[in-house]
């Protein structure tokens, strides 16, 4: 174990103020709020909590939505405000985890400075660990820590719950806000068993109680995880009354299709990214995959021969392969950030296993910091660049709604027939979705000068390479784009079935009736989006 001598305790001090001071700057600048706007689900999700609707479809997180609403009614359309929540929930889950990693600690008998060493390395790692771009950048993406916050509490109180009674008490009113923030805390009744099991009683060092002592604590244990248990499955059939299902049909994608081989490649997957960033090259990340699971296993079987330092590995270990499992059924993308809010409370079992994992290998403790603070810096490195594509993202949806309001809409805006045609709509780059839904609901809640328009997708595409702006350019319907061999409208002589002044408009791939003065088309292309019609 890493214990630093007493003398040095001084220069620690300053050394932890110094790096935690630095690090939460550098997360403020990264995640600096003012730089990033509304993206995807944000505009169906936003919109739908704002006009009272918090249960849709099969799908019930009415605390989530409760923080939209609130969001909403302090900001309404600043999506800074909106940021500023993200960022606080993640400032809060990394206070957490120091306590549950202090939890942790305390209770297999460490002493001295590394009961603060261990936890608030671990807790630095979790501020800038660079698989939490989606749920800190994305403001949808905010169901996943949110969720993780309400589990973090109902481990901590569960750890704790010998020690006051409000402790199972608050450990359970979280767990129900977990359960109707997101999914993920579904697989805490099973953590909650397995810490149970795996971490009875008080922490070492507590006093020895008599049998009869222990007695009671043990069945305190039982009540609180018949309680759990209970609560989960009222949860369960209130659902099922609300929307008709245990379970939404997204959860339950490939659960559905009885394929045992694609579950076992998600749940590949996922703890991969949980442990990995992306990588472009598949056989590269397969392979990276690999090594690192041979490495861990040769790291818990030389572990496992400290007894109590091995014990908490295994723990942490089991609990971040349980933690997972609801996420089983939808995977994660391998290339980019897309879906990394699945891995967000995964990753705190991970964090804490790493730091716990480190310590035991590295006995000195001036090498073990100096180890960690460069991981965190690894970290904090990849999580700047995945901040970037989250902040592309948003000036393409600024920029794209930008130029629709450009010229404003016509004096026929309230005629049914007008229409809005995209073409080239860019759906994602790196992971961080754009408009691959809620492009018409962005136009129409944004522009609400658009709200009778009617909005056409011509096609879509996947970013592939950034810009450093995207410019909105006016163009002739027919003799502008033809030059800019961007498209190529043919002029149709009025005739039977063509009304007046309508243009038949072949882009390649698409044909479709276009009529001046009512409709108009955004075409986004490499380096520009252009605009014309009406």
């Amino acid at each position: 174990m890493v214990i630093p001598p007493a003398s040095a305790s001084g220069r620690f001090r300053l050394i932890r103020a110094i790096l935690t001071v630095s690090l939460c700057l550098f997360l403020l600048w990264v995640a600096n709020p003012w730089h990033y706007y509304f993206l995807n689900d944000d505009f169906l999700a936003i919109p739908r909590v704002a006009n009272g609707q918090f249960i849709y479809g099969d799908l019930m997180r009415p605390v989530s939505d409760l923080t939209l609403w609130m969001d909403h009614f302090l900001w309404q359309k600043d999506p800074a405000g909106y940021h500023v929540t993200n960022l606080l929930i993640h400032l809060v889950n990394s206070i957490l985890i120091f306590l549950l990693s202090r939890e942790f600690v305390v209770r297999f008998g460490n002493e001295g400075q590394h009961v603060i060493m261990k936890p608030w390395l671990a807790s630095l790692l979790f501020l800038l660990y660079s698989s939490h771009g989606e749920p800190l950048f994305w403001i949808i993406g905010r169901g996943g820590s949110l969720g993780t916050l309400f589990c973090l509490v109902s481990c901590i109180c569960l750890l704790r719950r010998d020690r006051s009674h409000w402790y199972p008490v608050i450990c359970l009113a979280s767990f129900l806000l977990g359960l109707l923030t997101y999914e993920s805390v579904w697989v805490f009744p099973l953590i909650a068993t397995w810490l149970v099991l795996a971490a009875p009683g008080q922490p070492a060092g507590a006093e020895t109680p008599g049998g009869l002592e222990k007695g009671r604590r043990a069945g305190s244990a039982g009540f609180l995880l018949a309680g759990i248990a209970g609560l989960f499955v009222l949860y369960l059939l209130f659902r099922r009354w609300e929307t008709g299902a245990f379970a939404g049909a997204y959860e339950l994608r490939d659960l559905a299709s009885g394929k045992p081989g694609r579950l076992f490649y998600n749940y590949n997957t996922l703890l991969a990214r949980c442990m990995l960033p992306p990588m472009a090259d598949g056989k590269w990340f397969a392979g990276s995959y690999l090594f690192l699971l041979a490495l861990l296993t040769a790291a818990l079987l030389l572990v496992s021969k400290r007894r109590k330092a091995g014990r908490l590995c295994l723990i942490l270990a089991v609990g971040l392969l349980l933690a997972l499992l609801p996420a089983i059924g939808l995977g994660i993308d391998t290339h980019t950030t897309e879906s990394e809010r699945f891995i967000y409370l995964p990753s705190v079992f991970w964090v804490l296993l790493l730091v716990e994992g480190l310590s035991v290998l590295i006995t000195r403790p001036a090498i073990f910091l100096r180890v960690c603070v460069l991981v965190i810096l690894a970290n904090g490195f990849g999580l700047w660049r995945t901040s970037l594509s989250y902040r592309f993202a948003g000036e393409v949806v600024q920029s794209s709604l930008s130029c629709i309001d450009a010229g404003g809409p016509g004096e026929t805006a309230g005629v049914d027939s007008s229409i809005l045609y995209a073409r080239g709509l860019p759906s994602q780059y790196e992971g961080a979705l754009i408009f691959r839904r809620g492009f018409e609901d962005a136009v129409h809640w944004m522009l609400p000068g658009y709200g009778r328009y009617a909005i056409r997708i011509l096609s879509r595409t996947t970013l592939h390479e950034r810009r450093d702006e995207l410019t909105c350019e006016e163009s002739d319907p027919v003799r502008g784009l033809r030059s800019m061999h961007a498209v190529n409208l043919n002029r149709v002589p009025p005739g039977a079935g063509k009304p007046q002044g309508e243009y038949l408009v072949d882009l390649g791939d698409t044909s479709f009736s276009f009529e001046p003065g009512k409709d108009q088309m955004i075409c986004w292309t490499d380096s520009s989006i252009l605009r014309f019609g009406r």
